[in-house]
Order: structure tokens, then C-alpha cells, then sequence
């Protein structure tokens, strides 16, 4: 991305700087899935044969944590390029409210995580301890939250740059390549509404089995 800044030497803006801010948020988190896919995430034979299943936790939760601090920088990002290609005053109005709801509800979120989440007394916790799943509910439930603010989010985004495409007075076929180009968003939205549903089963699952 720097290097095409280079090459076509456009001006750099603050969605520039927030897609940095992502990538580099991104290194750790893909980091701490790995560490967590190591220690038996996603393999149920390994889980089964754990006794102690804090580690794949605490990575989890890690990489929970980062995740969604990322989502948050991405989001933030893609507003801030909005801001640059649509001129409208009532629109930019709409992207600097989802800008404030989009930061002000993921930092809510991380702090309630910590506090009603208990992240920081599991992390304390001693290695040999083993803390049972459903000490972790609260946590889960909060991610279930994000899930459901950022699949909000992700819909509203969406939404906004199409209110938009006829007012940029390209011809139809151009506005229907422009069109495209945002619908893009939409298959992220879906992988949005995916975790949001895997989340809720997840949920459900412990509190059905009560583990």
C-alpha cells in the first residue's frame, strides 16, 4: 500500500494511516491464534485429552481482544475513505457519527471486558490452576456483543457509500461498476453475520451443557 503512494504519488489521508494501524494490529493477533491453535483450538481430539484448559484460553481471549481492536481500525479506515470521495455535508455528518459509535462502543466493550470479564484475574491465574469453561461465560458473552455491534456496523457501512452513488454523476454503466466495487463490503458483512451466529451457538451450547 505505501509503495503504490509512492508510485502514483496520490496524497496520503488518514485512512492510510488507519489501514497501518490495522495491519499492525493484525501481526499479533494472528500471532496469538496461532499459539492457541498449538495448544488444541480447533482440534477436538486435543481439547478432549487437555487437562487444563487455561492456555488455549487466555490465547483466545488474547487474540478476541486484538481482533476486535482491529475490526475497529479497519472500519475506521474504509469511514475515513469515504470521507475522501463524497463531498456531501450530511453524509460526512453520518460518517463521523458511525466514526464516534464505531470507536465509542468497541472501547465500552474492551473496557467491560476486562472488568465484567474477569480477563485479568484469568491471566493471573496460576499455570497449574485449571479454571473451569464456565468462568469464561461472561467473556463469551460479551464477544457475542461485538459480534452483533460490529455486524451492525458492518450493515450500516454498507448501506451509506450506495446513498451516495447517484449523486457522483457517472453514467449508468460507471455507477454500476462503482456499485460493484462496494458490494464488496457485502461479503464481509456476511463473514460478519457467520461469527455472529457461530458466537450465539457457542453460547448456547455452554449454557445448555452448563460447562
Amino acid at each position: 500500500m505505501c509503495s503504490s503512494k509512492i508510485v502514483v504519488k496520490s496524497r496520503w489521508g488518514a485512512d492510510d494511516t488507519w489501514a497501518i494501524v490495522t495491519f499492525l494490529i493484525m501481526i499479533p493477533c494472528t500471532t496469538f491464534i496461532f499459539l492457541a491453535i498449538a495448544n488444541g483450538f480447533g482440534s477436538v481430539l486435543k481439547l478432549a485429552q487437555a487437562k487444563d484448559l487455561t492456555g488455549v484460553m487466555k490465547n483466545i481471549f488474547m487474540f478476541q481482544l486484538l481482533f476486535m481492536c482491529g475490526l475497529t481500525a479497519a472500519k475506521t479506515s474504509i469511514l475515513f475513505f469515504y470521507l475522501r470521495i463524497f463531498p456531501d455535508e450530511k453524509f460526512r455528518l453520518l460518517v463521523w457519527i458511525t466514526i464516534a459509535f464505531n470507536t465509542g462502543s468497541t472501547l465500552i466493550l474492551v473496557v467491560i471486558f476486562f472488568t465484567k470479564g474477569r480477563i485479568i484475574e484469568f491471566f493471573r491465574a496460576a499455570e497449574n490452576s485449571s479454571i473451569p469453561i464456565n468462568s469464561y461465560m461472561t467473556a463469551i458473552k460479551i464477544n457475542l456483543v461485538h459480534c452483533v455491534v460490529s455486524f451492525t456496523v458492518d450493515v450500516w457501512m454498507l448501506i451509506l457509500p450506495m446513498t451516495q452513488i447517484y449523486n457522483l454523476g457517472l453514467r449508468t454503466e460507471k455507477k454500476m461498476r462503482v456499485m460493484a466495487m462496494f458490494g464488496v463490503g457485502l461479503c464481509l458483512t456476511t463473514v460478519s453475520l457467520v461469527r455472529t451466529i457461530l458466537q450465539a451457538k457457542v453460547v448456547n451450547k455452554l449454557v445448555e451443557t452448563g460447562k
